[in-house]
Formats: C-alpha cells, sequence, structure tokens
C-alpha cells in the first residue's frame, strides 16, 4: 500500500449542505488548518469551513506550508430549518435539504445532486477536534483519527473492490471528518464502511505503532521554519483560549507515549451518536437513504452527553452541538449578541491596541 500523508487543506466547496446564521454571518466563515490521512486511491475533495471571525480567518494560513498532497478537509454545513423528531419525520429546507435525528441523536442532512450522475458522496463528521483534548493528550485527536480510518478493513476492501470508491479523512481544531464517494448502487455498503471507521474501529496494537510512526513522522515534515513562524502569530491571536495550545499534529513526547486505553478511553467519549453529523450527497433517492441511515446507524447506543437540541449550535465553541465537557473557545472581547436573534458573537469592547474608525473606515494605530 502507498504511503499515507497528512496534509493540509484549501479551496471553495462543492455539492456541500449549506449552513444560514444570522445577517452578516458571512464574516465569520474562514478555514482552519488541518491534518489529514489520505487513501491512496483518494482524490482531493474542497470544502469550507465555519469559523470566529478574522482571528480563526487567520488559521487557515497555519495549514499552508504543511500541505504535501492536495486532498481535501470536508467540511459539511448545515441547513437552517427545524429539526426532525425521528427519521421518519424529516423535513425539508429552502436549500432542499432534508435533515432527520435519528433516535439514538446523530444528526443526518440528504441533499439529492444528480451531477454527477450515479454518484454520492457522504461525510461523518464527528464534532471532536484538537481543542477539545486535554493537556496529557494533544494531538491525540488527529492519532485517533489515523487509527480508525487506515486500521478499517471493511473501508480497504471496499477500496479495492473495484466499485469506484474514494475516501479520505482529516482533523482540525474543531472536527474529525470520515468521507467516501462511490457508485450510488453502493450506498448502504458506503455507509458501513463509515460506521466501521468510526463507531467500531479495531485498534489492532500493530495499526497503532504503525500510526504513531506515521504520526510522529507527520510532525517532523511540517515543523520547518515557516510553520513555526505561523503558530506563533496564532499563537498571539488566540492567547486568551485554548486554540494557541491545541494545534492539531500535537506534541511529539505524548504522541510516542499513548497506551491503546488511552485512545479508547478517548474514543468512547467522542465518537458517539449525539456528537456526529452525517452528510449525503448525490444522485440517491432521498427515502431510500433515509432508511439506510436510519439501519446502518440506529443501533449505536447514545451515551447521554448531549447539553441541548440535536440541532442546536455552541457559539462559545465554534459552533458546534452542545455536549458535556466541551471546552469553550471564546475570546475575552467577544460574546454571544443575543439581540441578533443568534449566537453570532458580537463585540464586547475595542481593542485598546486597534481599533477601526466607523466614519473614516481606516485603522487608528
Amino acid at each position: 500500500m502507498a504511503s499515507h500523508t497528512a496534509t493540509a487543506f484549501a479551496g471553495p466547496t462543492v455539492l456541500q449542505p449549506q449552513v444560514a446564521v444570522a445577517q452578516g454571518a458571512s464574516a465569520f466563515s474562514r478555514q482552519l488548518p488541518a491534518t489529514s490521512v489520505q487513501s491512496s486511491q483518494s482524490s482531493g475533495v474542497s470544502s469550507s469551513q465555519l469559523a470566529l471571525g478574522l482571528a480563526l480567518g487567520l488559521a487557515s494560513a497555519a495549514g499552508t506550508s504543511r500541505r504535501r498532497s492536495r486532498a481535501s478537509c470536508p467540511r459539511p454545513r448545515y441547513c437552517a430549518v427545524t429539526a426532525a423528531e425521528s427519521p421518519a419525520k424529516t423535513v425539508v429546507d429552502e436549500l432542499k435539504c432534508r435533515r432527520g435525528v435519528l433516535p439514538n441523536g446523530m444528526r443526518y442532512v440528504l441533499l439529492r445532486h444528480l451531477v454527477p450522475a450515479g454518484r454520492f458522496e457522504a461525510h461523518l463528521e464527528f464534532h471532536v477536534g484538537s481543542v477539545d483534548e486535554n493537556e496529557d493528550q494533544r494531538g491525540m485527536a488527529h492519532m485517533l483519527e489515523h487509527v480508525c480510518f487506515l486500521g478499517s478493513e471493511r473501508r480497504v476492501q471496499l477500496q479495492s473492490g473495484g466499485l469506484g470508491m474514494t475516501s479520505n479523512a482529516c482533523t482540525d481544531f474543531n472536527h474529525t471528518v470520515y468521507h467516501l464517494s462511490m457508485n450510488a448502487e453502493h450506498l448502504q455498503q458506503g455507509l458501513e464502511a463509515l460506521a466501521d471507521i468510526g463507531f467500531t474501529p479495531a485498534f489492532r496494537p500493530e495499526r497503532v505503532e504503525k500510526e504513531r510512526a506515521a504520526v510522529l513522522s507527520e510532525a517532523q515534515m511540517v515543523n520547518d521554519c515557516t510553520y513555526r513562524l505561523q503558530t506563533q502569530i496564532l499563537g498571539a491571536v488566540h492567547a486568551d483560549n485554548p486554540i494557541h495550545a491545541r494545534f492539531p499534529i500535537g506534541l511529539e513526547s505524548q504522541i510516542a507515549s499513548w497506551s491503546i486505553d488511552e485512545l479508547r478511553a478517548f474514543h468512547r467519549k467522542w465518537y458517539v451518536p449525539e456528537n456526529a453529523t452525517l452528510f449525503i450527497v448525490g444522485d440517491v433517492d432521498e427515502e431510500r437513504a433515509a432508511l439506510e441511515v436510519e439501519q446502518v446507524f440506529g443501533g449505536f447506543s447514545n451515551a447521554g452527553t448531549a447539553a441541548g437540541g440535536p440541532w442546536d449550535f455552541d457559539s462559545t465553541s465554534l459552533y458546534r452541538p452542545p455536549v458535556e465537557g466541551r471546552p469553550s473557545i471564546m475570546h475575552s472581547y467577544i460574546r454571544p449578541a443575543k439581540e441578533l436573534g443568534s449566537d453570532v458573537p458580537g463585540l464586547l469592547s475595542w481593542n485598546s491596541d486597534l481599533q477601526v474608525s466607523v466614519a473614516t473606515n481606516e485603522l487608528l494605530q
């Protein structure tokens, strides 16, 4: 098998459900750096990401120097509609996205798209990234991604089975995404592969050690002068929240020491249905897709960690579903602006070092 590399991603997205937030929220649409493992048969698929203001927008620069192959980090985005109560009672919004929630709390979004004909793409997003790591877990979200994705025998069998499948995975500050693309007639097999990757990883010792070595090699590969400079800039920008000390690549000393039990514990905490969203876009019948989603993913147990409704978004933690134990990622100078009718961050006060003159639209140093 060809070697698997970790990369950062950039570029626009296509065929993705869009998130609708309060008016003016487009100012907060930026990318975050990501690390990814890429299958030897995978092709790059671009995507956009949602972040908090210009500060998070700067984060896209940190990933550019780590790019060795231009694979994609998919960032599926949400449709702002009322949540369905069960798979049989989904709803459709103005973007023609169909949403539903399984009884175990897992969300799904379906969008029929006839081009390319006979193909679909599915993204399984777990709303956990490097900002959710404890001090002794720095880099664990990324290493777990390697173990889950490359350790899935079901995915390997499908990818080598002549079904036209490509697959990839990525980790960044706020999420981990596993995705695949294949012929629509094999939708159920593709969903079963994603379920195997995300919910039932094997944690075989030989795979864990192989991916440990791969991640350590990747950490050395990205550690050039440009990357160090960019991490210093981001560290200063995010000095008052966990991002400054939670870059996805992690710390080599910790990566080298984690046991399988520690990796399992991280997986058990965060890889749960209420912290996952599945996106399917392509030339598939939505009724059939909803039934197959329920059949494949409905049997996984709810962990009881949801701290809100299935379609609520926590503005204090990079707009993710609220779950117990999630850290706050807010800056000290912003707050949720309830008066705007949404949790879009609003300025709490002017920065004393750099102000903006509204009258002249000039920066005042």
